[in-house]
């Protein structure tokens, strides 16, 4: 993913996030990009259960499997990931490879692509942005499919 942010602030971030993807809690509150990957048997299955995957301009990550948005979701044990990031001024790119985890079913991949950014009144872009004012991307129903 590529984000532009505004040049005259700095990116929102804060340093107390370390590389535990299972622990950084709340990294969603400053500038992120996030992932939703989910493996569906069907075009409708939206309640599959999904992987989100968070990543800030400072590396740090968060990682999440959500079972029911907003009511049932875990940290997963494990998570093979490798994320790259090149930040410049206003511009931030970041890679991430990452093995779903094995508990997820066989299917066809959806899911969606987000960045929020800011602190305060934020900004929300994404791949296939939300009708609501202050999007809630924990709407399976809107994924896309990437395969």
């Amino acid at each position: 993913m590529e984000v532009r942010g505004p040049a005259e602030r700095p990116w929102t971030t804060e340093e107390r996030f370390g590389s535990d993807v299972r622990k950084n809690w709340e990294l969603w509150n400053f500038d992120v990009v996030e992932a939703f990957f989910q493996l569906r048997t069907h075009d409708g299955d939206v309640r599959a259960p999904y992987l989100e995957v968070q990543i800030s301009p400072l590396k740090q990550g968060l990682a999440l499997v959500i079972l029911e948005p907003r009511k049932a979701y875990y940290t997963p044990l494990t998570l093979v990931w490798h994320p790259q990031n090149t930040v410049v001024a206003g511009l931030w790119k970041t890679r991430v490879e990452l093995e779903l985890p094995s508990e997820f079913p066989e299917g066809d991949l959806w899911g969606g692509l987000f960045a929020c950014l800011g602190s305060g009144e934020r900004d929300f872009y994404a791949l296939n942005p939300n009708p609501e004012p202050r999007p809630d991307f924990h709407r399976p129903e809107l994924f896309q499919r990437f395969f």
